[in-house]
């Protein structure tokens, strides 16, 4: 498999720049940095950044987009996905260095939610609204010139969160995901949603020939060397 600028053959990787220099080893790159910005949705903003620092000592890059973090959302509101698919359009024009592009941030997760308006309680990343800004953004990133084969990857949930449960899809790509036995107060109001199945939902929203790549954060239980092979799984009902 050839491996382009910016992409790397080790698996091996840091969120975040900064510890570079522990990845060349005997003058060979042996890994990736993931690096994650704020972008906003504004349309006009044409901001960029310049990754050939990285790329240019052999070192894999990979850029992650998010409109904002915490309860300023990861992706904005449904109604601003055109804006932010357009941000996300003109941040990628105008970098170098890069050409996957990571789209979001645990969406599952409601601190990870835009809030609603005049309101401190979220508007739930549904896997039908993610797949739909998803498909934005990769849509305006591909139709930019010179970059037709870049990878757009699809972000990564919150593993072991049952904070977002749905409705059915109103596209009637997957049924509802509901789990009664949860607290009745806010984000429950009495149900969990299955991580497992949002992810499966969201993919199945996106679609097999709208996506380039797929994030996985990949948690064991605890920091040990040893609980990275260790089969143990959550309580119920997620086990």
């Amino acid at each position: 498999m050839p491996f382009h600028k910016g992409e790397n053959r080790f698996i091996y990787g840091l969120h975040d720049p900064g510890g570079e220099h522990l990845m060349i080893v005997n003058g060979q790159a042996k890994g990736w940095v993931l690096v994650t910005e704020e972008i906003g949705s504004e349309a006009n903003d044409r901001g960029s950044a310049d990754y050939r620092n990285i790329a240019d000592r052999g070192l894999g890059v990979i850029v992650r987009l998010n409109q904002s973090y915490g309860s300023n959302g990861t992706i904005p509101r449904e109604e601003r996905y055109p804006e932010f698919a357009q941000r996300v359009a003109n941040f990628v024009a105008g970098s170098q260095g890069a050409h996957i592009w990571l789209i979001g941030n645990e969406m599952n997760l409601e601190r990870e939610q835009p809030r609603q308006r005049g309101s401190n309680q979220a508007e739930p990343i549904t896997p039908r609204r993610y797949a739909e800004c998803y498909k934005l953004c990769r849509q305006k990133i591909k139709a930019l010139s010179g970059h037709s084969d870049d990878i757009v990857v699809v972000g990564a949930i919150g593993p072991w969160n049952g904070q977002t449960w749905y409705e059915a899809d109103p596209k009637g790509a997957y049924p509802a995901n509901k789990i009664s036995g949860a607290p009745g107060d806010y984000p429950y109001h009495g149900f969990f949603g299955d991580f497992m199945k949002y992810f499966q939902d969201m993919l199945l929203a996106i679609g097999p020939h709208n996506c380039d790549g797929i994030a996985i954060h990949a948690y064991s239980h605890g920091y040990e060397p040893q609980l990275i092979s260790d089969a143990a799984k959550m309580g119920p009902p997620f086990q």
